[in-house]
């Protein structure tokens, strides 16, 4: 019950951040910092899911074994999630970056 309450505020953390995204991007202010810190926290909370999921699996395995029934739990960590948390870090960076450049032009004309 707590990994599903864990869960249910990442998902939230997830959802609220890509709501402010998208509402500035609406407004025509994509690379702003803001965003980068919005994208930092979707990472983080990402990385939060791939920890739970650890967790989750370890309980799954170490329940079966007390049971003394051999589970296969065939939903093993995935590197394809891990790298996509790496893709989410990667691009805030982006947008860190091209907050920065946007300020630079802005301050030069």
């Amino acid at each position: 019950m707590i990994l599903g309450l864990c869960t249910v505020m990442l998902v939230y953390v997830v959802l609220t951040r890509l709501l402010q995204i998208v509402d500035s991007v609406r407004l025509g202010t994509v690379f702003e910092m803001p965003n980068a810190e919005r994208l930092h926290r979707i990472g983080w909370a990402l990385l939060g899911f791939e920890l739970l999921g650890l967790a989750t699996w370890g309980v799954g395995e170490r329940t079966s074994l007390i049971m003394l029934e051999r589970y296969r739990f065939d939903d093993v960590p995935s590197p394809v999630e891990w790298l996509m948390v790496l893709l989410v870090f990667a691009l805030a960076r982006v947008f860190e970056k091209g907050a920065r450049m946007r300020d630079d032009l802005d301050a030069t004309v």
